[in-house]
């Protein structure tokens, strides 16, 4: 279900769903094809990596250079950055 995803990650030319219960399942799909694919009131781009749900986000903090650093439930490997450029759409988007 949708309503299940946490968040998808690329990473070696392959594409990871996260569920919300940390489930990881690899598809089939690049996130730029999800991008058109989900709905965009309820997942945000976040980088070249990362799509996230908005009800995965745990934590926002500013980082350095104007970045907002994300902590997502369940956690992430990774350091999540939303860049300089991408912050006021990121923000829009919380505010929906």
């Amino acid at each position: 279900e949708v309503a299940d995803i946490a968040y998808l990650k690329a990473e070696d030319n392959e594409v990871m769903l996260i569920t919300v219960n940390n489930k990881r399942y690899i598809i089939d799909y690049s996130l730029d094809q999800l991008s058109g694919l989900l709905d965009p009131d309820r997942f945000f781009r976040a980088n070249r990596s990362y799509i996230v749900s908005i009800g995965s986000i745990g934590k926002i903090s500013k980082y350095f250079n104007s970045r907002l650093d994300l902590e997502l439930i369940p956690k992430t490997e990774d350091k999540l950055l939303i860049s300089r450029v991408r912050v006021p759409d990121f923000l829009k988007w919380m505010d929906k």
